[in-house]
C-alpha cells in the first residue's frame, strides 16, 4: 500500500505541473487526487497530502505540491468533495512512470514577418470536409496526420504545417516610355527620279551629300555642249518648291554654295553652274554668257562666241517661275545713296551703313507695278535697294536676260562674303511678306 500511496503522490506532482498545459494535465490531476485519497486510506491512516499541507508541516516522505512559474501553489486543485472520474487502477507492482515531456507555456502570438513561413496549428478552422480553408490540399493532409491520436503510452506531439510563402513581388524592369525618342531619326526616302548626291561629280554636292539626303532634297544634274564647252548644271530643291531661286554662277565660292544650300532646306531652289571649282570655264565667265539671239548679244562684251542659246535655255528649263536671286561683289559705281535718270536708290531707315551693300533689280520701265511694294518690303528688312531701267537690247548678264525674256524678277545681292548669309535671309523674308 505504501507503494501505491507513493505512486499517487508522484502522479499528483506531475499532474500539478501539467495542469495549465491542457486536458491531459487535468485528467492526471484527478487520477492523482483519487489515488492519494484512496491510497492514504489504505495506508492505515497515513496523513494525506492535504492534511500535511493543512498542518503546515510535511510528514517524512511527503511530496511538496508543484508551484507555478511565479512560485505560487496551483490554485485550481480539486477539493476533497469534488467528483472525479478515475480510470481503472492496477494494484500490482508499480511500473515505471513514463516521462511526460514538458510543454513550454504559450507566448503571446507575434505576427510573422513578411518573408517568413507561417506555422498553421492543427486546430485551425476547417471547412465541411475537414480541410483548412486557406491551406493547400497536401498541407491539409499533413495536418490531418498530425492530429491522429498517438498510440497509448506515447507522448502526444503536434507537427506544425508550413504555409507556402507567397511568391516575392519583383519590380518589373523600367521600360522606356518612348523608345523612338532616343532612336536616331530615320533618313527620309530619296524622291523618285533624283540622283544620289554622294555620287555627284560636283565637289560641292558630294561634300554636302549627307545634308541633301537628310533634308529630303532632290538632286538633278544635266548638261549641254555648246561652242566646244561641256556645261554642267546642278539643281537642288524640294519636289514642289515654294520660294525663290538662287542661281550660283561662281563655282569657286564654296561658302556661298553652303549658305545657299542651307536656304534650300527652307524652301528655296538652288541652281549652280559646275565649272570645276573655278570662276571661268574654258575662258568663259558664266555670269556673262546670257543671250539667245545675235540681237540680244549685240552689245555684249566678254562673251565669245555669241550668242549661247543652249546655255540660256538649259538654265530657263531649271528655273521655276518666281524671283531669281544671284550674288555679286559690291560695285563702287552702284550706290543706294544716288539717283540718276536710269537708276533710283533707296536707303533703308536704320539699314546697312554702306550704301554699296544693296539689292539691285531692273525693269523695262521706270516704274513697274510691283516695284513700290518690293522696295518697301526690302526696306522693312533693313536692306538698301536700287532699281534700274533697262533699254533693249541690253547686255549679256543675268539681269538683262531675265528682264528681256521675262524669266522672272531678278534680284542681285551686292554684298561681301561675310554679309551674304544675313542679306539672303532678309531678302527671303521680304519676299515671303509679299505673298
Amino acid at each position: 500500500m505504501t507503494q501505491i500511496g507513493t505512486a499517487a503522490r508522484v502522479a499528483l506532482s506531475r499532474a500539478f505541473r501539467a495542469t495549465r498545459q491542457g486536458v491531459c494535465g487535468a485528467v492526471l490531476l484527478c487520477v492523482g487526487l483519487v489515488a492519494c485519497l484512496g491510497g492514504g486510506a489504505l495506508a492505515q491512516g497515513s496523513p494525506s497530502l492535504f492534511d500535511a499541507r493543512r498542518d503546515g508541516v510535511l510528514p517524512p516522505g511527503a511530496i511538496r505540491p508543484p508551484e507555478d512559474v511565479a512560485g505560487d501553489a496551483a490554485a485550481d486543485t480539486p477539493g476533497v468533495g469534488d467528483v472525479v472520474v478515475t480510470p481503472e487502477l492496477s494494484f500490482g507492482p508499480a511500473s515505471e512512470t513514463p516521462e511526460i515531456p514538458e510543454v513550454p507555456a504559450q507566448e503571446a502570438a507575434t505576427p510573422p514577418a513578411d518573408d517568413a513561413a507561417t506555422d498553421i496549428p492543427s486546430a485551425a478552422p476547417a471547412d465541411a470536409e475537414g480541410v483548412i480553408a486557406d491551406m493547400p490540399a497536401d498541407a491539409a493532409q499533413d495536418s490531418a496526420r498530425a492530429e491522429a491520436p498517438a498510440p497509448q503510452g506515447a507522448p502526444g506531439t503536434r507537427t506544425p504545417t508550413k504555409r507556402p510563402l507567397p511568391r516575392p513581388q519583383v519590380a518589373p524592369d523600367q521600360v522606356d516610355p518612348d523608345p523612338a525618342a532616343k532612336a536616331p531619326a530615320a533618313k527620309p526616302p530619296r524622291p523618285e527620279g533624283c540622283a544620289d548626291p554622294a555620287k555627284s561629280r560636283d565637289a560641292d554636292v558630294a561634300r554636302n551629300a549627307a545634308q541633301i539626303d537628310g533634308a529630303g532634297l532632290c538632286l538633278q544634274e544635266t548638261g549641254i555642249r555648246e561652242h566646244g564647252r561641256n556645261w554642267r548644271f546642278t539643281r537642288i530643291g524640294t519636289a514642289a518648291p515654294g520660294g525663290p531661286t538662287i542661281l550660283l554662277l561662281d563655282d569657286s565660292d564654296d561658302a556661298t554654295f553652303d549658305l545657299s544650300l542651307e536656304a534650300a532646306t527652307r524652301g528655296t531652289t538652288l541652281i549652280a553652274v559646275e565649272t570645276g571649282e573655278a570662276r571661268a570655264f574654258d575662258g568663259q565667265d558664266p555670269a556673262r554668257n546670257f543671250g539667245a539671239t545675235p540681237r540680244a548679244t549685240a552689245n555684249c562684251t566678254g562673251m565669245a562666241p555669241a550668242p549661247s542659246p543652249l546655255f540660256a535655255q538649259a538654265l530657263a528649263d531649271l528655273i521655276p517661275q518666281g524671283p531669281i536671286l544671284a550674288f555679286a561683289a559690291p560695285d563702287p559705281d552702284l550706290s543706294a545713296a544716288r539717283t540718276t535718270d536710269r537708276r533710283r536708290g533707296t536707303l533703308a531707315p536704320g539699314g546697312a551703313a554702306d550704301p554699296h551693300s544693296l539689292v539691285l533689280t531692273a525693269d523695262l520701265t521706270a516704274q513697274a507695278a510691283d516695284l513700290p511694294d518690293l522696295v518697301a518690303a526690302l526696306s522693312a528688312q533693313g536692306l538698301n535697294a536700287v532699281h534700274q531701267r533697262l533699254d533693249p537690247p541690253g547686255g549679256c548678264t543675268l539681269l538683262d536676260h531675265a528682264v528681256l525674256t521675262k524669266l522672272g524678277r531678278p534680284l542681285i545681292l551686292h554684298a561681301g562674303p561675310s554679309a551674304r548669309a544675313q542679306m539672303l535671309d532678309a531678302v527671303v523674308m521680304a519676299l515671303r511678306s509679299l505673298k
